[in-house]
């Protein structure tokens, strides 16, 4: 008969394990079957592009988190990242602030008057300048004063951890960048 979904799951373990597989590659592996995948040859599959779940959100905020902290594990000076999202129904701005000492939890909350209708704005800007932004553009990026300012809409595709390696991975990439520069 069809495996089950746990016996699915303690497989993959088995399997990630004797692979050697880290963490990261496996999110990689899992997030790419069961979103990005639904994806291909340009069929846009609605499962893929629903507002994420509240627990899909803080996966996506624990990964970006935890992968920005391992980078600066080897740095001269050790330090944390604090991320916070502001989510209003469609889309969210998420702050990510360099703090020394032992990482917060992410916070989400969701956006009061003004920062929604700061969102609304924002996005409306977008779509005007760029009609397909809701689905090509991965993400708006902001830096003001030592804080960093991703825009995101809010499609489950965007809010994987796979895709939480990807935005850290462009992170670091244009931060080692600027400081070549």
């Amino acid at each position: 008969g069809p495996v089950s979904k746990s016996d699915r799951k303690r497989v993959n373990a088995v399997v990630y394990e004797l692979m050697g597989i880290t963490q990261s590659e496996r999110c990689l592996i899992e997030d790419f079957v069961q979103v990005q995948a639904l994806m291909i040859k340009g069929k846009v599959e609605k499962d893929a592009v629903r507002s994420p779940e509240e627990e899909e959100v803080s996966a996506y905020l624990e990964t970006l988190r935890g992968q920005l902290d391992d980078y600066m594990e080897d740095a001269a000076q050790p330090a944390s990242h604090q991320i916070t999202a502001v989510c209003d129904h469609r889309t969210a701005m998420i702050e990510i602030v360099l703090c020394e000492g032992k990482p917060a939890e992410p916070v989400v909350r969701k956006a009061n008057k003004t920062e929604a209708d700061e969102l609304k704005k924002t996005r409306a800007r977008l779509l005007k300048k760029h009609r397909q932004w809701i689905y090509f553009d991965r993400n708006l990026r902001l830096y003001n004063k030592g804080r960093l300012y991703l825009f995101k809409p809010l499609q489950r595709i965007q809010w994987t951890r796979r895709q939480a390696i990807l935005d850290a991975d462009e992170l670091i990439a244009e931060a080692l960048g600027s400081s070549v520069d």
